[in-house]
């Protein structure tokens, strides 16, 4: 979050009222636990990825890109070469 204040600014007040929002109503729970915002984003993104994409994938939660990759091989799915994995970091 530290690179943000040179794209956004200094403690801008949009952003700083929509974590708090998120704070307010989104579970702190970890990666492994299902509740209901984790399934209805799943839902939005496999949708966006078929449109976009054109793939039918499954959506998994990862804590970091190190765990994806290992998630991967436990799954023994093969990376298809116009396939990524898409990561958000906070």
């Amino acid at each position: 979050m530290w690179y943000s204040a040179v794209n956004f600014g200094y403690r801008n007040k949009t952003i700083i009222d929509a974590l708090k929002a998120q704070l307010d109503r989104l579970p702190q729970l970890a990666c492994q636990y299902l509740h209901e915002e984790k399934v209805l984003l799943s839902e939005k993104l496999a949708k966006e990825c078929v449109r976009a994409f054109g793939l039918e994938r499954r959506i998994q939660f990862n804590v970091g890109g190190a765990q994806a990759i290992e998630n991967r091989k436990m799954f023994q799915e093969p990376l298809i070469a116009h396939e990524f994995l898409l990561a958000a970091v906070a």
